[in-house]
């Protein structure tokens, strides 16, 4: 038997249902477009039992005579839909009409449908709620300094040991706990595979939303971000329900099946396999307070106007002002949100940018590496000018270098707010590579005056 799996650019045929035992059965196709997309394509022919299904996808502009209220049938995909083939379930979540062809020729027609998420295993029609999620998140195993694998060695060869580390549970965060694994596997001829990494954990008694998991990892996954400054990423994504249990041949439950998940938030395997040293981090686990993974959550919510937009500063793609629009957008929200610890709302609200800046690095007890005043003007006036379109647009090097500061100060105070002693700052944020300009190149090659190259010194 195949194993029950879903490849990137491959198609599996096989059943649809809905749940409701009136609706025809019909085969589909379920698609992997790429490693967070997956789609789901309904065919049916002119006049067949199965033509029920083109109602999901004909929209507003098309009219039934049968049915001219729209009462008595669905008009729209279902949110949930399960698919069985010869290799096993596979639950269907958020699920919604991307179009739909009418062939007519043939005489029928093909609906595609948008599946948010692909629960592989998954039996069960109530997976838009969930009882827990797990996450591999890139560069947290080693910010963590968790191990599970250990290596010796001897005149004659090395002694590998594999024993997983106890789970740790987050103190003051209900269900939320960090899962080392380990596992070892047969690989090529002569060859064997260890592979150890941890995993987030969110489990609730009831069943909740898939957004509400998703906040908790997002803040997990944002936390090594700002500590390593890198776009890191969930590398797999697993879930259960109480009632979708592991299960022995027998029927019988023997204990809770963790099904992987195809969605959005997954990223490419490649982009999360670099091996990662603690030397990346401006700050670690032991710099910060008892639970730093707690009190992170816990600033994140009360400053997320701020967080929220600094985090997205790091992985904008496109024009640099882009970067420097939700970094100052970030900065701005959180001098308002300081400033209303010693001021009233009018007051706060009264404060221009620069004055924000300058409440925010009041914060921060260390000697940053570079002019303060000077930053506080200069980077007030290339937001000012990004945003507003009656002033000089920066140069592109004096907006990355404005936001590169900006981020810098805002890592800091982070790291200062979990807990990390002024002296222990000082010395992350001197050897940080934030700490280096960019500067104006010119290209050597190029014979002929060319427009600068932004290089990172």
């Amino acid at each position: 038997m195949a194993p029950n799996e879903l490849q990137i650019g491959k198609t599996r045929f096989g059943y649809m249902y809905d749940g409701n035992d009136a609706t025809p059965q019909i085969r589909v196709q379920l698609h992997r477009r790429d490693a967070g997309h997956v789609e789901l394509i309904i065919p049916w022919s002119r006049g067949g039992g199965e033509e029920f299904y083109r109602r999901w996808f004909a929209g507003d502009a098309v009219q039934f005579s049968d049915d001219p209220e729209r009462t008595k049938y669905r008009y729209s995909v279902p949110s949930v839909l399960s698919f069985e083939d010869i290799d096993g379930h596979v639950a269907l979540v958020g699920c919604s009409a991307l179009g739909y062809t009418d062939t007519l020729g043939w005489g029928g027609g093909v609906g595609r449908a948008r599946v948010r998420y692909a629960v592989i295993g998954g039996r069960s029609l109530e997976y838009g709620r969930i009882n827990g999620m797990r996450t591999r998140v890139s560069g947290l195993q080693a910010w963590l300094g968790i191990r599970s694998v250990s290596t010796k060695w001897v005149d004659d060869g090395a002694v590998i040991s594999t024993h997983a580390a106890p789970p740790r549970e987050v103190s003051g965060i209900e269900g939320l706990s960090i899962i080392p694994t380990v596992w070892v596997q047969e690989g090529g001829e002569g060859e064997t595979i260890v592979r150890e990494s941890v995993m987030v954990q969110t489990l609730t008694e009831n069943a909740e939303r898939w957004d509400s998991h998703w906040e908790t990892h997002g803040a997990v996954r944002d936390l090594v971000a700002i500590a390593s400054w890198r776009n890191e990423e969930f590398a797999e994504v697993r879930v259960c329900r109480a009632d979708d249990p592991l299960r022995v041949a027998s029927g019988d439950p023997v204990g809770t099946a963790w099904h992987e998940v195809i969605g959005p938030q997954l990223k490419p395997e490649s982009s999360a396999t670099l091996k990662r040293h603690m030397h990346e981090f401006m700050f670690k686990p032991a710099d910060l307070s008892a639970d730093p993974i707690a009190a992170w959550i816990g600033l994140r919510e009360e400053f997320s106007r701020a967080v929220k937009p600094m985090v997205s500063s790091l992985n904008v793609s496109g024009a640099v002002e882009l970067r420097l629009a939700q970094a100052g957008i970030g900065m701005e929200a959180l001098g308002y949100v300081l400033a209303l610890k010693t001021r009233s709302a009018s007051a706060a609200n009264g404060l221009n940018f620069r004055q924000r800046l300058e409440v925010i690095v009041s914060e921060v007890p260390i000697e940053l590496p570079f002019d303060v005043s000077e930053w506080v003007e200069g980077a007030a006036a290339a937001y000012n000018g990004i945003k507003h379109a009656n002033r000089d647009l920066p140069d592109p090097i004096e907006i990355l270098n404005r936001t590169r500061e900006c981020q810098l100060v805002f890592r800091s105070w982070v790291a200062h707010r979990l807990g990390m002693a002024p002296e222990l700052l000082q010395q992350a944020v001197d050897r940080d590579p934030m700490v280096h300009e960019y500067v104006a190149l010119t290209d050597p090659a190029d014979e002929l005056p060319g427009a600068p190259i932004a290089s990172q010194e």
